[in-house]
């Protein structure tokens, strides 16, 4: 599950181009979309990221050309594990990957709900055509609050 949505949907770009449809975005559900060129006019396929705790609120607005975007953690329930504690992943509710494919975003996206944000702070800046974004959820005996960061190359007109 970690990367077959992304594969599937790399291959369906591959089809495409092969019919010579140079223009499309390939949706694989909830978390992984994939842009092929532009519609006509703009700048790429219009995508929004949404807290996957409150839903009317927009973390991001991007424009896919020619790239990918992937989320994990964004069902409910703690189903993403870390190899290394074997346990479920904790203090995270989800992470985004935006990759040059789709295979690489859907890897990327789970492999940032386990990384610590130094460490994907550390592959982002080594890699520039990857952005990601995580929804870190802190808890404390008083309140309860989610912390949006954001890593790579963002454009300030990205964020919300």
């Amino acid at each position: 599950g970690g990367i077959g949505k992304g594969y599937a949907i790399d291959k369906m770009a591959e089809l495409l181009r092969e019919w010579s449809i140079d223009a499309a975005l390939i949706h694989g559900g909830y978390s992984t979309a994939l842009g092929i060129g532009a519609p006509k006019g703009e700048q790429g396929w219009p995508v929004t990221l949404s807290n996957p705790r409150n839903l009317k609120q927009t973390l991001a607005r991007l424009s896919l050309q020619n790239q990918a975007l992937s989320g994990s953690g964004l069902q409910k329930g703690r189903h993403i594990i870390d190899p290394r504690t074997a346990q479920p992943v904790e203090g995270r509710c989800a992470a985004w990957a935006c990759a040059c494919d789709a295979a690489t975003a859907d890897a990327l996206s789970t492999a940032f709900m386990v990384m610590s944000p130094d460490e994907i702070n550390q592959y982002c800046s080594r890699d520039p055509n990857v952005l990601a974004m995580i929804v870190v959820h802190e808890e404390s005996k008083k309140k309860q609050k989610d912390k949006i960061l954001h890593f790579g190359q963002w454009k300030k007109s990205d964020l919300r």
